[in-house]
């Protein structure tokens, strides 16, 4: 069965939990709702008995014609964070006032990273990138 939203598509077959990265636009760099997905998704896989390793992979990115396999942009989408640390910025404080938007990007995505980081030593990661 596999679990979507649209951006990430996670499945799993046999004893492996597979999670493909649907953002072609961005390089599947992670955006926020991705992040959010994967905090969902992967403390479930951490605690279930019957998957021994997770893989990580992108979708086929084509740009003008031609065709990148499975690529991954480190770091996130750094265009949408920088939209919302400019955006709905509190009034009373103005630009100099961090976006709760753009800090929760982060917390969120630092702690996805721990939770892949403490993972790995109890099950492989397999990262399939171009």
């Amino acid at each position: 069965k596999a679990l979507s939203n649209n951006n990430i598509i996670a499945s799993r077959v046999c004893n492996m939990g597979i999670i493909k990265l649907n953002n072609p636009q961005s390089l599947n760099a992670l955006n926020h709702d991705m992040v959010k997905t994967l905090l969902s998704l992967l403390p479930v896989w951490q605690s279930d008995e019957t998957i021994r390793a997770t893989l990580f992979m992108g979708c086929d990115v084509v740009n003008k014609q031609t065709k990148i396999k499975s690529v991954f942009c480190a770091g996130g989408d750094v265009k949408s964070i920088y939209r919302a640390g400019t955006q709905n910025l509190d009034e009373k404080h103005g630009f100099g006032f961090p976006n709760l938007l753009t800090s929760d990007f982060f917390r969120d995505e630092y702690t996805v990273n721990h939770i892949i980081a403490s993972q790995s030593l109890a099950k492989p990661q397999i990262s399939l990138w171009d």
